[in-house]
Order: C-alpha cells, then sequence, then structure tokens
C-alpha cells in the first residue's frame, strides 16, 4: 500500500483548494466574456492535478519494482 506523508496531504489540499477556486471562477463568469478563460483555467488545473498524479503513480511503482524503499 502507498502511504502519504504530511507533504502529500498539504498537497492534495493545495490541489483541491485550486481546483475549487476555479470552479468558483467558471461559476461566476458564465454568461460573461470571461467565461472561456474560465473553462481554460477549469481545464488546465484538472488535467494538471491528474498528470502529476498519474506521474506519481508511476514514480512510485518503478520505485517499487527496483526495490527502493521510499523514506516516510
Amino acid at each position: 500500500m502507498i502511504r502519504l506523508s504530511q507533504s502529500d496531504y498539504s498537497l492534495l489540499r493545495l490541489w483541491a483548494v485550486l481546483i475549487a477556486a476555479t470552479l468558483i471562477i467558471f461559476w461566476v463568469s458564465r454568461g460573461t466574456q470571461y467565461q472561456q478563460l474560465a473553462i481554460g483555467l477549469l481545464s488546465a488545473s484538472v488535467s494538471l492535478c491528474v498528470a502529476l498524479s498519474l506521474f506519481e503513480v508511476l514514480w512510485r511503482l518503478a520505485l517499487h519494482a527496483l526495490g527502493v524503499k521510499m523514506e516516510s
């Protein structure tokens, strides 16, 4: 099982706040000229979160396959 450190939890909270903020910006800008900007910010923040999470999982799997122990 993959264990998360305290810094991992703080990063997860940061991503959640970022995505929540972009959702609020998207909701507020609905019907205005800034809606496309809000859609771009929302899609960028979600896709960056997914990409970094995928990279982290692949990195941890590679370390596990090589037998490297991670420090907690």
